[in-house]
Parts: C-alpha cells; sequence; structure tokens
C-alpha cells in the first residue's frame, strides 16, 4: 500500500530544495524518484503537493501570513514548507478531515523542525483551517470572550458562591486548588453557576456522560493519575465513535474524605488528557460519599454527519481500530480467572486504565463509515447495539480479531477467549463501511498509524454470530457488561 505519509515527507524535502535552488516542480519530482523511500510513497499526492504548492505559492502565502506572529522571512525553511503544504491540503483536499491535516503538519515538523517549531506550525493551521473550511471546523469567534469571561474567575468554585475575603470551605478549596483553571474555549468556564459556551454555526452539539464508581467501573487501590486519565479516555472515546470534535468537559467528583495528594494526581491526569484534546473543564460539582466520578463532555459535529450505530447496510464489511482483550484480560487476572505473568499484567493495566481515544480516527471516517460505536462493553455485545438499531445482524470471524502479544499468549483458553470478544474497555472502534472502501481503510490507517483490520460483516438476520477458526459457530455464552446484571 503506498503512504499518503511517505509523500508529504518527500514533498517536504522538495520545497525545501526549491526554497535555495528554484526549478520547476517536474525536475524536483524527477529528483525526489532517487531518493530512498520513493516507492513507497503515494506518487500521485506527491506530484499533485510539490506542483500545486509551487504553481500557487504567491497565493498560499497571503491565505497564511495574516495568521503569523513573525515574518515569512523569519520562518525556516522547513516551517514555509510544512505551512505550505498544510494551506494547499486544506483549499484543495477536502476528503482529508482538517484535523488529519493538521495533525500531519504537526508530525511532519516534529521531524524536520526544530524543537518548537511543531508547536508553531500548530498554531497557525489551527487559526487558518476555520478561515478555510468555516463549515468543518470551528469558527474564530467561538473563542470570544475567553479571557474576558474567565479573568478573576480562576479562584471561584466549579458551581455556587464566589470566594471572597471569608475563609474558604474545604469543598471551595478543592476545587481552587485542583480543578479551577482558566477555560480555554469557552465563553465562561469554572466560577459561576453556569458556563458558556458558543456552538459554531453549521454544527451539532454532541453531548455524552459517563459515571465510574469505585469497585464497580475500577479497582478502589488504582492510581489517581491513571484514574484522571481514564475518567476523559472513556467520554473522549464516545466522542470518537460519533465522530465529533471534544471542546468542552464537566466533572461531579464525589470523594470519601479530603485527601490533597490523591486529588493532586487524579487532577494530573486529567488535565494531561485534557490538554492532549484540548478540552476545557467548565464546571461540575464536588460532594462527599463513595468515590464516583461522573464526567459530561461536550463537542461539535457537522450538522448531519455524526456517526450513529444506525447505518449499517447489507454486505457492509465490519472494522475494529487497536488490539483487543487486553484490559479485560487484566480485570480476569485481577479476578482470579486467569494468570498472567507479571509483564504482561503490567502492561494489560495500562490498557484498562490508560486507554487511547480514537478522536482523530472517528472524524476521519465521517463520510465512509456508515455506522460505529465505541466498544466500551465488550465487542459482541457493542456490535450487538449497531445490529438492533440498523435492522440487520453481523458475523465475525475469531482468527480475523486483532490480538496483542498479551492475547495470542491466552485466546486458546476459554477465559481469554471471553475477554476478548465480550470483556470490554477496549474502548477501541468497532464500525462498517461499504466493501469499496477497503483501500480508504488501509490509506487511513496508515495516515493515522492506527491498525485498522476487517473482521466480519453485515448481514440479514437479527444478532452477532461468532465463527471460530473451524468455521462453525462458537458455543461459548457472551454476556457483555451490565451494570445491572446480577453480581
Amino acid at each position: 500500500m503506498k503512504s499518503r505519509r511517505r509523500a508529504r515527507e518527500l514533498a517536504i524535502q522538495g520545497l525545501y530544495q526549491y526554497q535555495y535552488a528554484g526549478g520547476d516542480a517536474a525536475e524536483i519530482i524527477d529528483h525526489l524518484k532517487e531518493l530512498d523511500g520513493f516507492d513507497q510513497a503515494d506518487d500521485e499526492l506527491l506530484e499533485r503537493l510539490v506542483s500545486g504548492v509551487i504553481r500557487e505559492i504567491e497565493a498560499l502565502r497571503a491565505r497564511i501570513q495574516p495568521h503569523l506572529a513573525r515574518s515569512w522571512e523569519q520562518m525556516s525553511p522547513v516551517e514555509k514548507a510544512v505551512l505550505l503544504v498544510g494551506c494547499f491540503e486544506l483549499m484543495h483536499a477536502p476528503d482529508v478531515p482538517y484535523r488529519v491535516v493538521i495533525n500531519e503538519a504537526i508530525e511532519l515538523a516534529k521531524r524536520f523542525g526544530g524543537t518548537d517549531g511543531h508547536k508553531y506550525v500548530n498554531g497557525v493551521l489551527d487559526r487558518l483551517a476555520p478561515e478555510i473550511r468555516p463549515g468543518e471546523s470551528r469558527g474564530n469567534d467561538t473563542l470570544a470572550g475567553q479571557d474576558a469571561g474567565n479573568s478573576g474567575k480562576s479562584r471561584r468554585a466549579m458551581k455556587g458562591t464566589a470566594m471572597g475575603t471569608t475563609p474558604a470551605s474545604p469543598e471551595f478549596d478543592v476545587i481552587a486548588r485542583h480543578f479551577a483553571r482558566p477555560a480555554r474555549n469557552a465563553v465562561l468556564g469554572v466560577g459561576d453557576d453556569c458556563a458558556l459556551v458558543r456552538v459554531s454555526n453549521g454544527m451539532d452539539l454532541a453531548v455524552s456522560t459517563d459515571t465510574m464508581i469505585s469497585g464497580t467501573h475500577f479497582f478502589p487501590d488504582v492510581d489517581p493519575e491513571t484514574l484522571g486519565h481514564k475518567a476523559l479516555a472513556v467520554n473522549l472515546s464516545d466522542m470518537a465513535a460519533m465522530g465529533a470534535m471534544p471542546y468542552w468537559a464537566t466533572l461531579a467528583l464525589t470523594v470519601p474524605e479530603i485527601d490533597h495528594d490523591w486529588l493532586e494526581a487524579f487532577a494530573k491526569g486529567f488535565y494531561d488528557l485534557a490538554d492532549e484534546f484540548e478540552v476545557s473543564l467548565i464546571g461540575g460539582d464536588t460532594t462527599r460519599g463513595p468515590l464516583t466520578l461522573t464526567v459530561t463532555i461536550f463537542g461539535e459535529v457537522p450538522a448531519g454527519a455524526a456517526l450513529k450505530r444506525s447505518g449499517a447496510r447489507v454486505g457492509e464489511d465490519i472494522w475494529v481500530s487497536g488490539m483487543l482483550g487486553d484490559a479485560a484480560l487484566a480485570v480476569a487476572h485481577r479476578s482470579g480467572r486467569i494468570a498472567l505473568d507479571e509483564d504482561d499484567y503490567r502492561n494489560a493495566l495500562m490498557r484498562l486504565y490508560e486507554p487511547t481515544p480514537r478522536v482523530k480516527l472517528g472524524q476521519a471516517l465521517r463520510g465512509v463509515a456508515t455506522a460505529a460505536i465505541d466498544i466500551s462493553d465488550g465487542l459482541v455485545g457493542d456490535l450487538g447495539h449497531i445490529c438492533a438499531l440498523s435492522g440487520l445482524g453481523a458475523t465475525i470471524e475469531t482468527p480475523l480479531i486483532p490480538l496483542s502479544a498479551i492475547g495470542k499468549r491466552h485466546v486458546a483458553t476459554e477465559e481469554g477467549l471471553r475477554a476478548v470478544l465480550s470483556g470490554g474497555d477496549d474502548y477501541e472502534l468497532c464500525f462498517t463501511a461499504p466493501t469499496n472502501a477497503r483501500e480508504s481503510m488501509e490509506d487511513l490507517a496508515d495516515m493515522l498509524d492506527i491498525p485498522l483490520t476487517r473482521i466480519g460483516r453485515m448481514h440479514k438476520g437479527r444478532g452477532v454470530s461468532v465463527l471460530g477458526a473451524d468455521g462453525k459457530p462458537l458455543e461459548i455464552e457472551l454476556q457483555g457488561f451490565d451494570n445491572f446484571a446480577p453480581a
């Protein structure tokens, strides 16, 4: 499969050469053909990028310059080349989601540029994208009032009375010390009775809530930093499943007592992930009781473009991202149902508590996938939701399910197989797509560096059938996670 990323890398090298030595596009491309790795590159994309950027270089510069914090002449040749390619793709590659364009540019700047060049490129393209693609990305006015709205409010409670000259209550002290930060993309964040956000024109508001209870959704001795990560990650995964871009979150935190060391570690895990996805904590609540976390996340998706569970069609492929089963194997080990060695348990536990939300993938699947869901309660159970809402049946083949080395060592056992098929806590995406999208999926997997695996197909009927290596239906009882199932 030809690599789009390799094509972009070669384009940057060619445009770097062009800035110093000039020449026409054909000569530069001929030179690039002699470089190692050319045979791996998507040559059509390479030619389109080099020829197009050189042809439109003045127009592209004119687009970029209003968004620069320093003059064009002060920028390095690598920064110029990356911005030119990014701007060109924003303008001429509508099939590539704008966030993918920006992320690719960031990776190119990291590879070829200096220490902080990728941050500058990110900022410029973030400002440029709403101008070029106003219907897809967020308008700049979404940030209007951000600084003014949060000025002087960083020491207020998430919800309720402002802190004044009287001594702070323990509750407000917890909020002020650990959770009161200016909201980067809200009109008004923590500090008033309500937060205020401004939704962009042409966008639907996506909203999801998840509650996690100690002893039910996580072990009581969990490291608080990893718990903070997971509390937000499971909500980000819901955004990914809908193809939405996450922006805001609220946190309702119930703790048995105030432990500032624990809270500091929890907040670090939460905010580290929030910063990675540029999500602002804009409010919530705190109270005393059994340890319980409820996060509500808000995002945007172009009107009518959200991925739903109800769009699958007969004959379509079933795909999953990443590897399945490791998180459930960690739970099975902890519960005494399976035995992992020390290294396997440690790695599986990381998958349980530090899942990677597939937000970029979800956005890239808009217009390609027909139905999607995140795998939180187990592959069979969650795929069953797509079946139910699409009015179809599904067949998956166990030999095709992607497994890590840990999973491969245990899938031959009944408990290991059950973990893979119905254990849950994977937070990967399961989605359907037409058979003619297979090449696009390979391209997308390469672009995002995420494994995408075809594991079955949709058909007339009801429910999910699971086939073994012999092609016959498995005789194994599978039950996805259910909060109200008998203990």
